[in-house]
């Protein structure tokens, strides 16, 4: 009032010329005093709290201060996140206790277990809390901001103490809640119908080949028993009038039964009937275990090993490099209020202390002979796999161009990819559609929010899956981030048959080509590593998730082993006379190229 009152008195003084700018001054000064006031307004609504959860948690914080408080209020606060031992060493996060905090029960209201995730200096944690179940994400939100959620004169949420982390104000990142009710949705429980008919199919076909069997087997041992009691003779190798054995009869017997109990079994042959069977155990577990090579020629025994080494070298270092990835989290979470939730989580996956005291477990790691098991290193032995597959890639076709009278042509090239995807899709599908669906029925713990990632780009980029291209979306994005190894080889399996195509045209172009190709991917790898300076060998968070993005999961960088794989398998298809000769130079030749190219 008063400045509009100072307004008022500047116009009457102020000469005519300028009362249009004073005006126009006014009008600034009014909009700006609206805008001021619809501001504050907004952070009273944002700053107050449900009138419920107000009563509920003063019920709460007053039960604490009484000499004898009852056993709610002794769950809920001994739910809270303390700090540890080993500060210094890593124990940074206070997951506290999810199962005492839901146990409580208040007079109108329960205990709900929630995360309040916090930045300390250069140190980055959470801390599990539990607050009435009236309470929303926002409502805990004010209550941490203003300090409201304390014991006497202390905070239930306590910064580090100066003498292990040298700033005291502690930054809170955002808060979540952890519903305690199982609520599918629509998404999840259409994935669980979609699982339930890809098991009910192959168990259904299963059955019914047993059946048929059985029904089969019962039709001809009848007819087998008569005609023998016809011929009076049943003795093994007595000889009929016309000189054949009752053995002979007895087998000719069984071959005509046989043709007419196929005959009066017409109703399998159909087409239904026959996609059945293939389902069935009976026929699928034949291919599974059958050990022999479905390629002309045989297979090189070889390589079962470089694929079991390769296992052991993969599952030994992802088990023990990943707890060390996830708790290298000394670096800032730069433009965090940009970022979308499930970017949020992804980077708090990487911050979180799986293993306590993981500093001195990454000292152990530098100085341990055994290194290079379970290091940076241990991302190259996916090399083998890619050299491998392209190995197999380049045999498979020839072997099929050699089988349809030495033709390349379009129809083969169709049937040899289908080939890959009906063998790689359906269990690639059904994966998915099992996480999506399980995901939302499982009860979520302190470090479930990592998980709970997964679910949502399922949602979201399914597709990417569907289509094979999973890898090449941003990897905060991928479905089943481990599933981009199928993308991967696909990309790269889709390659040979052009690769092939150059080789029987002209072997100066196909040099070219190939010599190209590998070249560019040598270069890309090279110089994407060096503008982004990463570190394979020594994993920081600052560089292994550009590491992951730019370089690990992408075609144009991990192309070079699939390649070398195929140009291994030509050398071998167009030598295999000699080769063949002398097997075991030809498994020091595969195991050669895979160590040179992997060092």
């Amino acid at each position: 009032m008063k400045l509009c009152a100072l307004l008022l008195c500047y116009l009457n003084t102020c000469p005519l010329k300028n009362i249009v700018s004073a005006k126009m001054a006014l009008g600034c000064v009014v909009f700006f005093l609206l805008a001021g006031c619809s501001s504050a307004l907004e952070n009273t609504q944002a700053s107050t709290v449900s009138q419920r959860c107000k009563e509920d948690t003063n019920t709460f914080l007053s039960e604490m201060n009484h000499e004898r408080p009852k056993e709610y209020a002794v769950l809920m606060y001994d739910a809270y996140g303390k700090m540890g031992s080993d500060v210094e060493g890593g124990n940074v996060n206070q997951p506290g206790s999810q199962q005492q905090c839901r146990s409580a029960h208040g007079p109108t209201f329960s205990g709900q277990y929630c995360q309040v995730f916090l930045q300390q200096g250069t140190v980055q944690y959470f801390v599990g809390i539990c607050v009435p179940d009236s309470c929303g994400e926002e409502d805990v939100q004010t209550l941490v901001l203003h300090g409201t959620l304390q014991f006497g004169q202390m905070s239930l949420i306590p910064p580090f103490p100066s003498i292990l982390v040298n700033q005291s104000t502690q930054e809170m990142i955002m808060i979540q809640c952890l519903s305690s009710t199982i609520a599918p949705d629509g998404s999840g429980v259409t994935c669980l119908f979609v699982c339930c008919v890809m098991i009910a199919v192959p168990l259904a076909a299963t059955l019914f080949t047993s059946i048929i069997k059985w029904q089969r087997n019962r039709e001809v041992s009848p007819s087998l028993e008569s005609s023998c009691s016809k011929t009076g003779l049943n003795h093994y190798g007595t000889l009929k009038t016309n000189g054949s054995s009752s053995t002979e009869m007895n087998t000719s017997t069984s071959d005509e039964n046989n043709s007419t109990s196929y005959t009066s079994l017409s109703f399998p042959r159909s087409c239904v009937m026959q996609c059945l069977q293939a389902f069935s155990l009976q026929n699928t577990c034949q291919g599974v275990l059958n050990s022999s090579s479905s390629i002309p020629g045989g297979g090189y025994s070889s390589l079962n090993g470089i694929r079991v080494l390769s296992l052991l070298w993969i599952i030994c270092g992802h088990s023990a490099l990943f707890s060390a990835l996830n708790n290298l989290g000394m670096t800032k979470l730069t433009g965090i209020c940009s970022f979308s939730l499930p970017s949020i989580l992804f980077y708090l996956y990487y911050i979180i202390s799986i293993v306590d005291n993981y500093k001195i477990w990454l000292k152990a790691v530098g100085s341990s002979p055994l290194h290079v098991f379970h290091s940076g290193p241990v991302f190259l032995a996916v090399d083998t796999f890619l050299l491998l597959g392209g190995l197999l890639s380049a045999r498979s076709l020839l072997s099929s161009i050699s089988r349809s009278e030495d033709k390349l042509s379009l129809c083969l090239v169709v049937s040899y990819l289908f080939k890959r995807i009906k063998r790689i899709q359906p269990l690639n599908m059904f994966i998915m559609c099992l996480t999506m669906g399980l995901i939302p029925l499982i009860q979520w713990g302190p470090y479930w929010f990592s998980v709970s990632d997964i679910e949502m780009n399922c949602k979201t980029y399914w597709w990417a899956n569907v289509l094979l291209i999973n890898n090449v979306l941003y990897v905060d994005d991928i479905c089943i981030p481990w599933s981009w190894y199928l993308s991967l080889d696909f990309q790269c399996y889709a390659t040979t048959p052009l690769l092939i195509y150059f080789y029987r045209l002209n072997r100066g172009v196909f040099t070219a080509v190939a010599g190209g190709l590998l070249l560019m991917t040598t270069a890309a790898g090279a110089i994407t590593t060096a503008l982004l300076q990463l570190q394979v060998f020594h994993p920081s968070t600052a560089t292994t998730h550009s590491y992951v993005i730019y370089y690990y999961v992408q075609p144009y960088t991990r192309y070079g082993p699939f390649l070398i794989g195929i140009l291994t398998g030509i050398r071998l298809m167009s030598k295999k006379d000699r080769l063949f000769k002398h097997k075991v130079r030809t498994s020091y030749y595969i195991s050669a190229r895979i160590t040179t190219h992997s060092l």
